[in-house]
Parts: C-alpha cells; structure tokens; sequence
C-alpha cells in the first residue's frame, strides 16, 4: 500500500496535467493530418510528450516508492539555492538583453556566466568558452542556414 505521495509523483502529476491541458488547448485550433498539418498539430504532439514522459516519471517514482527505496531532495540538506536562482536569473537577462545587445554578444556573455558559475572554470576559460559557443553558433546558423539573429549595437 502506498504512504505518501512524494515531491516527484506531485511534479509528474503537475506535468501530466500540464500535458492534458495542452493537448486539449491545441484540438481548438485542429488538427489536420500527418501530411497537411494544421496549427494544433505540434502543440498536440508536445503535449503528448509531455504526458508520456510525465506517466513514466510517476510509474518510477512508484516503483521506488513501493521498493522502499526513499525519495531523496534535489539539493542537500542545508545547501542554498543561490546558484539556481542565479542561473533562472541569468536566463531572464538574457531573454530581456538578447535584442538590444544582440545574439552574439550577449550569448558569449551568457555561456561565461553559465561556466563561471559551475566554479570550476577560470574566468579566461569561460570567457574563451563563451566567445567560442557563440562565434560557433552564428557560423552554424547565420552564415550557413541563414536564421536572422537580433543584431546589437555593433552590427553583431
């Protein structure tokens, strides 16, 4: 017999409803078929994913459960979130910063934070990295796909 419902049966339980929800939503818009997709088509198949990864994650759980084996928390006992909060921080810059400072600056920025971060990078180790993903990025998908990407002040 089951006890309690564990943090990870809740999340899977809020994913599989996140999951019907979108899966719902998008029928309004129809769907279309495989070969003539129509707009709920993509959102449809995301939610399915999402439910089916969200049912898996929540018959694991279970089975832990059920085996005895106990639910331990993401961070340990006494650690601080500020490097979470600092990463979900980092991420809202970069949405807010990505047009006025445009793709390649402010990814260069963004990936050197995200190394820094992690501490166990120097500064000029993250900041090469950054330079790199960056230039990496836009050669693959400016110059040889041809996505338009926000360009900053500087014309990059």
């Amino acid at each position: 017999m089951l006890k309690r419902i564990n943090n990870d049966q809740r999340s899977c339980v809020f994913w599989l409803g996140c999951g019907i929800a979108i899966c719902i939503t998008s029928l309004r818009y129809g769907l279309g078929t495989l070969h003539a997709p129509e707009t709920g088509f993509v959102p449809f198949i995301a939610g399915l994913a999402i439910s089916l990864l969200a049912l898996i994650g929540l018959a694991a759980s279970t089975a832990r459960q059920r085996a005895g084996i106990r639910w331990k928390p993401l961070m340990p006992e006494g650690a601080k979130g500020g490097r979470l909060l600092l990463t979900i921080g980092s991420l809202f810059a970069y949405a807010l910063l990505l047009a006025p400072l445009g793709f390649t600056l402010c990814t260069a920025i963004f990936v050197a934070l995200l190394l820094r971060m992690g501490k166990t990078h120097r500064w000029v180790v993250a900041i090469a990295g950054g330079i790199v993903t960056a230039l990496s990025a836009y050669g693959v998908f400016g110059a040889l796909l041809n996505v338009q990407f926000p360009k900053g002040p500087w014309g990059f």
